[in-house]
Parts: C-alpha cells; structure tokens; sequence
C-alpha cells in the first residue's frame, strides 16, 4: 500500500499521486539536504474511521457531501492567505484559538487520502506540503472539534464543532 497510487478525478482532470507525492518528497530532500519528515499515509479504512469520527461530531448526516457541509459552514478569517509571503500557519490557529495536539491529520481528497504529520513539522515546512494552485486541504487533529480548510487559491477558513 506505501507506493500504491491513486487516481483521483476532480471535474474533468484526472489526478495520479501519492498521498504525499513524490515530487514534494525529492523537492524537500534536494532543497534541505536531509530526509523527508515523517509521516504516515492512513489506510482506506482508516480514511473511513476518521470520516465516521467527523461526522459524528459535527452531526453531518451520511446522505450528506461531507466537504460541501463543511463548505456551507466555513468562517473567513480576514487578512488571511495561504498565498502571500506573510502567511504563518500558527498565527492563523492562534488567532482563531485553535491549539492544535501535537500530531495533525492533513486531507487531500474528499477523506479518502489522508496523511498524519506532527504538528510542528507542519508548521515549519508549510510551503514543502502545500502547494498554492494545486492543493485544497483540510487541517484537523484528534480532537476533531475543529477544521483549516486551505484552498488552492490561498482562502483559509475553518470550522467549529
């Protein structure tokens, strides 16, 4: 399963990666001199334990698109972007309140690809994992109490439980 790829279709393009894909990892590995930070790619079924746990503490129904539930719900922080050189991850969460655990869960797709990073990771190499123009995620811990959604176009936003 570690080199498995998957085939996402969003629209009218077809998507084949990694759940952390593999350019990312050779771009950080040359540009740090040093290996890739750990992470772990969850399993289908775990996708769907954490989709479950989600939904249940959200009170999202099953019949229901969980992205476009949350979508509905998003609250836009503003002078916030993903995109522009003064964007610092922690200081979007400090300023919503959220106080992350120390490992966060990173979506990539629809709640089927996801990936745990430690926390601090995340923060410090950011622009190693997020890629404007081509990545929408959604950011989230154990707590599932909240979720960052970062769109590709750099609009952060999030949600409460």
């Amino acid at each position: 399963m570690e080199n498995e790829v998957k085939v996402v279709l969003r629209g009218q393009f077809q998507y084949f990666f990694n759940i952390m894909e593999d350019f990312k990892v050779e771009m950080f590995e040359g540009e740090y001199n040093r290996p890739f930070i750990k992470y772990i790619s969850l399993t289908n079924e775990q996708c769907a334990s954490v989709e479950t746990k989600l939904r249940q503490v959200f009170l999202i129904p099953k019949d229901r698109d969980i992205l476009k539930w949350i979508e509905e719900r998003k609250i836009y922080e503003d002078g916030f972007n993903a995109k522009l050189d003064s964007f610092k991850l922690k200081n979007f969460l400090d300023k919503i309140s959220i106080c992350p655990k120390l490992k966060v869960y990173i979506n990539w797709s629809d709640f089927k690809d996801i990936d745990v990073l430690d926390l601090e990771d995340v923060l410090r190499y950011f622009y190693d994992i997020w890629f404007p123009g081509m990545d929408d995620i959604e950011i989230f811990d154990e707590t599932f109490n909240w979720l960052v959604s970062i769109r590709h176009d750099g609009v952060v936003s999030y949600v409460f439980r």
